[in-house]
């Protein structure tokens, strides 16, 4: 909870900082708080829509809610942007 609260004030100085929003979604998968993630995820890709992680991990966050159809779409999303990542390379084929 203490990241997230650093998160937090930092988006407050500077709303785009970039990556900052991905962070905080990171933390809120990891604490289970899926919705919260989905949010920041949305608002780094709105930021940062080249960085590739992040539609990764807004993938798996769909896949562990159940809606396997978008987090396809985002997995090969983030294939499109001509990623080497190679967990969306994995992830797009299960």
């Amino acid at each position: 909870m203490v990241a997230i609260n650093h998160y937090r004030k930092a988006l407050e100085i500077d709303p785009k900082y970039k990556v900052v929003n991905y962070s905080l979604g990171y933390a809120y998968e990891k604490l289970g708080k899926y919705d919260d993630a989905i949010k920041a995820y949305n608002q780094e890709i709105k930021i940062n829509p080249r960085y590739t992680e992040t539609y990764n991990s807004l993938g798996i966050v769909y896949m562990t809610k159940k809606n396997y159809d978008e987090a396809l779409r985002l997995f090969r999303k983030t294939l499109e942007l001509g990623t080497k990542y190679y967990y969306s390379w994995y992830n797009s084929i299960i």
